[in-house]
């Protein structure tokens, strides 16, 4: 997967590079696909590492949403977080509301010591990879078993890869982006995508397959699903 950059604005979020305090870093020292979040600015206070992966549903577990503050490891709560380590290789999306609500922000691999207008004020987290190809258009690949799910059309705007087949993501906190707002999707090789308008594939469904070697761009408008509507997806291979 092709590496991708983000631009971090200075004037919203302060970021320390080099900076990561000794102490902050044996308390708590996040390793590939891992932040640590710690309550107070400088890596200080209670804290603990989110992982990409965590049991939220009853059929395994969905990697890399953490989409409310129920779903926080203990000692971080909702509102709470003062600074962040984001672990090496690794990128954590943050959202001031549930559920990828309110405005939101990429955080890139280093410390986070001060997290400014964002101190004590998120609420959901979702973490990814550095080279998701997600965030490169059209024109990456994505593997077979993936299908990338953008905000919108012609696979642009917030996107996450998601890359388990059979895990029902039936929601779209599991999914990993805000409801109703999906507008085109890119599904790997001999994979199919069942989305549906509905929490927990109910409602409207439709069966997108890829059976060819090539990725596999779709723009959701004009489809039976239709554009900014769907709330649920399952992966499978295909024939599904």
């Amino acid at each position: 997967m092709k590496s991708i950059r983000v631009s971090i604005a200075a004037a919203t979020l302060i970021l320390s590079v080099g900076l990561i305090a000794q102490e902050a870093a044996a308390q708590c020292s996040p390793g590939f696909l891992e932040i640590c979040a710690f309550d107070n600015a400088s890596f200080t206070g209670s804290s603990n590492r989110l992982t990409r992966g965590f049991s939220s549903t009853a059929v395994g577990v969905v990697w890399g949403a953490y989409y409310t503050p129920a779903s926080f490891p203990a000692g971080i709560g909702n509102d709470m977080i003062g600074s962040i380590i984001v672990g090496p290789g690794t990128r954590a999306r943050i959202c001031k509301d549930p559920t990828w609500g309110g405005s939101c922000f990429n955080l890139d691999e280093g410390g986070w010591f001060d997290l400014g207008g964002w101190n004590n004020a998120i609420s959901s987290i979702r973490i990814d990879w550095t080279d998701q190809s997600c965030w490169n258009g059209s024109s990456w690949p994505v593997w077979p078993g993936e299908v990338s799910v953008h905000a919108d059309p012609n696979q642009t705007g917030d996107c996450t890869t998601k890359d388990q087949p059979g895990i029902e993501y039936g929601n779209s906190g599991l999914i990993g982006i805000r409801n109703d707002t999906m507008s085109s999707i890119r599904i790997g090789d001999h994979t199919q995508a069942v989305l549906c308008r509905d929490p927990n594939q109910s409602g409207t469904c439709q069966a997108f397959l890829n059976g060819s070697p090539d990725p596999l761009n779709v723009n959701l408008s004009g489809t039976r699903v239709g554009n900014d509507t769907v709330t649920s997806m399952e992966i499978g291979s295909a024939p599904f």
